[in-house]
């Protein structure tokens, strides 16, 4: 049955896609949509390739409903969708990839879900979590232990978001650089779709994955701060520690176990010497990592991505 919502989809387009895969999609997906919604769009964004869009054998019907956004420059998969997400005018919008079309049924499903009160809906499975490399658990574990947003390591690509839900994320700058803090972070209430076919992540590459990680961490949690707060203090109670001993042996003749101990002229000066100097140092390296975060919070309204031209298809 027809939905009279406006439905918009975006599916960002990479090296990795041929121009026969994205045909593919835009036939699939633009009939589906046809079908199942009174109103809908569907927004290209081009993230790097070169595609003769203009020869692609697509029917009218379709093709006036397509919009194709071109990046300047190659940008972060995440920072893509963003481009897309911000220029979507549909009363709900979802994201899928180029090489899903065959599941475009999926849209249907989230949006069943969507209807229910939820603003929220991703689809989630076809990884195994045993599969998944050390980092990448090493990754979520520290996000959802030490973050304040909690993470689901199965979320895929695909998910769906309501208006109201779009306008915050689109109007939270600082998520353009990693969507899933888009759609976990933004306070409503979201809900997952199990799925069982296989799904190979393929959004970034290992560099930008690592990159993106790191970012993640340092923007999400507080967990370099809390681990340099320990580490000073550590540093600091072990310079205090050597230093105490290295007196005690200077003026009484004995250490802190009360062992008689022999005196080395200027050994405690040297001691008390490098443990002063290394608690300045960590004191000066936690200030430091304290200052990344109000660096952090002055940068994140810059834009991730240019765009060089957005227009129908």
């Amino acid at each position: 049955m027809s939905s009279n919502a406006f439905m918009s989809v975006i599916s960002v387009i990479q090296s990795k896609h041929s121009p026969d895969a994205v045909r593919g999609f835009i036939e699939v997906m633009g009939g589906f949509l046809f079908k199942r919604f009174a109103h809908f769009e569907i927004i290209l964004v081009v993230n790097s390739p070169k595609i003769d869009f203009d020869s692609m054998a697509i029917g009218n019907e379709i093709r006036r409903n397509c919009f194709l956004l071109e990046l300047a420059q190659t940008v972060l998969w995440d920072c893509a969708v963003m481009a897309g997400l911000q220029r979507a005018n549909g009363d709900y919008v979802a994201n899928f990839d180029v090489n899903f079309a065959d599941q475009a049924h999926l849209i249907g499903d989230m949006y069943s879900v969507a209807q229910t009160g939820i603003d929220v809906v991703y689809i989630r499975g076809g990884r195994n979590w045993t599969g998944l490399s050390r980092k990448r658990r090493l990754f979520y574990w520290l996000l959802n232990m030490t973050g304040r947003t909690k993470f689901d390591e199965q979320a895929r690509p695909e998910f769906l978001v309501s208006r109201r839900a779009l306008n915050w994320i689109t109007q939270n700058r600082v998520s353009g650089r990693f969507i899933n803090e888009s759609l976990f972070g933004t306070g409503f209430d979201f809900a997952p779709i199990e799925v069982d076919t296989y799904s190979m992540d393929s959004r970034r590459e290992q560099d930008e994955s690592a990159e993106l990680a790191w970012s993640a961490i340092l923007r999400t949690t507080r967990f370099p701060a809390i681990f340099g707060k320990y580490a000073l203090f550590s540093i600091t109670l072990i310079a205090i520690v050597a230093s105490v001993d290295a007196l005690l042996v200077r003026f009484f003749g004995f250490n802190l176990f009360f062992q008689q101990a022999e005196y080395v002229p200027g050994w405690a000066f040297l001691v008390v010497l490098v443990s002063a100097g290394f608690m300045i140092l960590s004191s000066m390296a936690y200030a430091l990592l304290r200052s990344v975060y109000i660096v952090i919070d002055e940068l994140q309204t810059r834009p991730p991505y240019t765009v060089k031209r957005f227009g129908r298809l």
